[in-house]
């Protein structure tokens, strides 16, 4: 499976767009800046077809490391992670056999 990456994506959209690959590779920075930004904010971002991005608390907890047992617990603290829930239609992409099960 290969991965796509910034540069990937730069291409793909001057290709489709008619643009040069630097136009294209600005227009990638900037909705990934647009997305991280309301991310940040505490935003969701919904992209119809896609998924949707939500920022979410994970809830701080105690831990312990099993490598040294002997240094006991500690505390975690809540930090900000983000969920992503794809939509039905890309699911439905993903799994053509189960398309209309859901």
């Amino acid at each position: 499976m290969k991965t796509v990456n910034r540069q990937a994506l730069a291409k793909a959209v001057a290709s489709t767009c008619g643009l040069p690959v630097t136009k294209g590779a600005q227009v990638v920075e900037s909705v990934l800046e647009e997305i991280a930004l309301a991310l940040i904010s505490g935003r969701s971002v919904e992209l119809r077809g896609f998924g949707c991005l939500r920022p979410r608390v994970d809830p701080g907890r105690i831990v312990r490391d099993p490598q040294h047992p002997d240094k006991g617990s500690y505390r975690m603290p809540p930090r900000i992670t983000v969920k992503f829930v794809p939509s039905t239609v890309l699911m439905d992409e993903l799994n053509p056999e189960l398309a209309g099960q859901r």
